[in-house]
């Protein structure tokens, strides 16, 4: 039979059916956005069960009866199917709606929904909003499964049943996109489905990244790149005159600008906060001029995977004595949450002191001593320098501190400089890398016998940590 002909009896047959007939099935409720009533009217099973919402218009209590139902030919309407099931799911044809998918989740939140089988593990779901898209959206109807297999052989739930949840509405053609392609939410373009969740987040122009939002979330490890890092032990890899680092492997180096020029590093220490040097902002301690940059390569201009992010707060270390270059750490708070992909990720907190066994390095985009700055990431190798060696120079040792750590190779020639200050000193301990260093200071750059001077972070790792969970308490 012609599927045409098939869609319009269906459409007939639902047409006709008396409301009084239609068995009443209660699922979730709906957010009241959705409307007053939340239930949903189930429709005759012809090959595939149909679950259409209704809104109902009553009387004035004095009569207390129902006055009709009318039919939302716009939705938004939610459907449940359990493990295996499959089903048509369409907009009112009469009036060319098509359809587009507001969100899809797959797994388990509830033990009343789909309660066949063992129902114990519960909270285990994948944001699947962008398959059911990538199947639905621009379409009159489309034929949804709920497997495994249907979403990339993903199981939430480890073995138990899963059901899928999703929510779509019916919108005129002109509001929506082609089959195969995502509208963005707040520019209103039209982008090909490939380019969502793809860690890029220009794809829609204007600040708008709705298509990296309903992407299922990689885990995140802190301290290991995607893209592991190539450490060249030559004397030419150095900061000063150094070697570019491979594209994001050190994705939680950050670039601080203040009104728009870049100033210093910082570090990814969480989602929401960055570490950096309390020697920065003397430049300009209004936060609201500085911006921070994650997942950046190039020292100007855009790189596809930035993610660019005002400071809201800034937790400066308070030292009680005179030295002032004792305590240089700075907590800066961001003010929306970073999305974590190849390009960002978090480097872990030192779990010890450093060892001069330690393969450490320092990243960054600073001077290059006498070629200006560099317009990519540099990397290079920096040995730590015990307590007692860097106390043996002489010009340093009257401003050492415990709260500080030397790096540095005894002939020079490879060094962090200006515009280094803030950014991550990192050694590799076991298969990840710890932040043990913040780039400080030191007298002149890549001199012989004068070691950089780091701020040592695992004497401030409780603080770190004290100070991130007392704002999570507080907000």
């Amino acid at each position: 039979m012609d599927l045409r002909i098939l869609v319009f009896l269906l459409a007939s047959c639902i047409a006709i059916v008396p409301a009084a007939q239609l068995k009443e099935e209660i699922w979730d409720p709906l957010p009241k956005a959705l409307g007053p009533d939340g239930d949903e009217k189930m429709l005759s099973d012809i090959g595939n069960l149909l679950y259409r919402h209704t809104e109902r218009k009553w009387n004035s209590e004095a009569n207390g009866k129902q006055d009709n139902i009318e039919e939302r030919s716009t939705g938004p309407y939610r459907h449940y199917l359990c493990n295996n099931d499959n089903r048509f799911v369409y907009c009112d044809f009469s009036k060319n709606l098509k359809m587009n998918v507001l969100i899809g989740h797959w797994g388990r939140t509830s033990h009343t929904i789909c309660h066949h089988g063992n129902i114990d593990q519960n909270g285990c779901t994948k944001d699947v909003t962008f398959k059911i898209k990538e199947v639905c959206d621009g379409r009159s109807w489309c034929r949804v499964t709920a497997s495994n297999a249907f979403f990339d052989n993903h199981d939430p739930c480890g073995g138990n049943p899963n059901y899928l949840n999703f929510t779509y509405e019916c919108i005129p053609p002109r509001e929506t996109c082609r089959h195969n392609s995502f509208k963005c939410t707040n520019s209103k373009n039209c982008i090909p489905m490939t380019k969502t969740c793809d860690g890029i987040h220009n794809d829609c122009g204007n600040g708008d990244i709705s298509d990296e939002e309903h992407c299922e979330k990689p885990s995140v490890t802190c301290g290991v790149p995607v893209h592991p890092a190539v450490i060249d032990r030559s004397l030419v890899s150095r900061i000063v005159n150094g070697t570019e680092a491979v594209q994001h492997s050190w994705p939680w180096q950050i670039q601080l600008r203040l009104s728009g020029e870049h100033k210093c590093g910082a570090s990814i220490v969480d989602e929401n906060w960055v570490v950096t040097a309390s020697h920065c902002f003397f430049f300009d301690e209004d936060i609201t001029h500085w911006k921070a940059y994650a997942g950046k390569h190039n020292k100007d201009g855009n790189d596809p995977t930035q993610e660019a992010r005002n400071i809201t707060k800034r937790i400066k270390y308070t030292i009680t004595g005179n030295n002032p270059l004792d305590g240089d750490i700075s907590l800066l708070k961001l003010d929306s949450p970073l999305s974590f992909t190849e390009a960002v990720m978090p480097v872990c907190l030192p779990s010890r002191e450093p060892r001069v066994s330690d393969t450490c390095c320092v990243t960054g985009w600073g001077d290059v001593k006498g070629t200006g700055f560099p317009d990519k990431l540099k990397q290079t190798e920096m040995p730590f320098v015990s307590k007692e060696n860097c106390s043996k120079v002489a010009d340093l040792k009257p401003l050492l501190t415990n709260n500080m750590i030397c790096a540095g190779f005894p002939e020079g020639g490879r060094d962090a400089c200006q515009g280094d200050s803030g950014g991550p000193f990192v050694c590799q301990i076991g298969n990840h890398w710890e932040l043990h260093g913040i780039v400080s200071w030191g007298l002149g750059c890549a001199e012989p016998n004068m070691p950089g001077v780091y701020t040592n972070v695992h004497t401030f790792v409780k603080w770190i940590q004290a100070e991130i969970d007392a704002d999570k308490i507080s907000t």
